[in-house]
């Protein structure tokens, strides 16, 4: 018909065909060096890490994981998805055979491939937040472990809802419904209604109820001062029982709510830790962050990038899968 060949004549001398061609070159040097790149990145990472296992490469399973993270570092020079996909291959070599902990780093793989920047952002910010805890009474230790960690993470929380959705999408998190504020879920996970630190003066004036010679092994000394091991935590129970003194619980438990933090001293640690606290709360708030639970694949997702982004961070994810 008429209009085919005016089609063809259109196509013989359209420059179409050669840009195209072009593109598919430059695009496919594009591909080359990051492959590259990802054969550079990987191999520093194993000589890097102790736990990484090279015997695993000679694992089928691992080298199809090995080809999933390729391709997805070769789709894209962000440095988050990047990095992420070569701390995920090393640890995925650490686990042999077919296990829950190989399943679910073969799926985070696949995963990143399919996550921006600003969604492994805020699952490790939620990681942190709700999988974390530290152990003690030092408010000095607790302020650190705030800034050094939360901190760090705190700008890269999203507060766009669409963010969360579309990782329950993929997995990463699940919806519970709890609504929990974010100042709740801080003094909730972390223990912050432990009591201030005080002077061995002020126990002195308690020594009818509480003998120094009996509570003397309660006590921590912290940068501030004394305090009692947490009444939040099993350890306190754990330590009357073994020095037979459980009949002292009462006293202890009345001397720590005379030393409560108060609810405006909290909010001033807060402003203390995060250099924004209320702007913080609000991008909490608008996305309702406290409705989503992450998951074992978030989990695998948010380890990884917390080990890239966080020095000190150098826990083994088999503390949260096992």
């Amino acid at each position: 018909p008429r209009g085919h060949h005016a089609m063809a004549q259109i196509a013989k001398w359209s420059p179409l065909p050669r840009q195209l061609a072009i593109f598919h070159a430059e695009g496919q040097k594009i591909v080359e060096e990051r492959l590259e790149k990802f054969r550079e990145e990987v191999i520093k990472e194993f000589e890097a890490r102790e736990s990484a296992n090279p015997s695993a490469f000679q694992d089928p399973d691992f080298q199809y994981a090995l080809g999933q993270a390729q391709k997805n570092f070769a789709r894209t020079d962000d440095e988050t998805i990047c990095e992420s996909l070569v701390n995920l291959l090393a640890e995925r070599s650490v686990f042999d055979g077919r296990n829950r902990q190989s399943l679910i780093l073969n799926q985070a793989i696949e995963a990143v491939g399919h996550l921006t920047a600003e969604e492994i952002s805020t699952l490790t910010f939620l990681f942190i937040l709700n999988r974390t805890r530290l152990t003690g009474n030092d408010i000095a230790e607790i302020k650190r472990h705030f800034a050094e960690r939360l901190g760090v993470l705190a700008a890269g929380l999203s507060g766009n809802k669409s963010c969360y959705e579309y990782l329950v999408s993929q997995g990463c998190l699940t919806n519970n419904f709890g609504g929990a504020t974010l100042r709740e879920v801080l003094l909730r996970t972390h223990d912050l209604s432990w009591h201030k630190p005080f002077y061995m003066e002020e126990l002195i004036e308690k020594k009818d109820k509480l003998p120094l010679d009996k509570v003397s092994n309660l006590l921590l000394k912290t940068e501030q001062g004394f305090v009692f091991v947490s009444p939040h935590t099993e350890a306190l129970d754990d330590r009357l029982l073994q020095l037979q003194l459980q009949d002292m619980k009462p006293a202890v438990i009345d001397f720590i709510e005379q030393k409560k933090w108060s609810e405006a001293e909290k909010d001033q640690m807060f402003g203390e830790i995060f250099a924004d606290f209320d702007e913080l709360k609000a991008r909490w708030d608008k996305a309702s962050a406290g409705n989503y639970s992450i998951t074992s694949l978030g989990i695998a997702v948010a380890h990884s990038n917390a080990r890239r982004v966080l020095k000190d961070f150098t826990a083994p994810l088999s503390i949260w899968i096992n």
